[in-house]
């Protein structure tokens, strides 16, 4: 497991002694925030900002 964080990972080698490594797992496998799911609140502002503009 940490031979892979290491190299798919780009997790420094420190940070596998100082940190959990499940933790570190979780961090690494985490989506970027384009792809996560919109929070109600995002996505009530969303549709706002959208209605302002006309739809477009």
């Amino acid at each position: 497991m940490e031979k892979r964080l290491l190299q798919d990972g780009g997790v420094l080698p420190s940070q596998i002694e100082n940190e959990n490594i499940y933790d570190l797992f979780r961090i690494t496998k985490a989506r970027d925030r384009e792809e996560r799911p919109l929070s109600s609140y995002a996505a009530h502002a969303k549709l706002r900002s959208l209605s302002k503009k006309g739809g477009k």
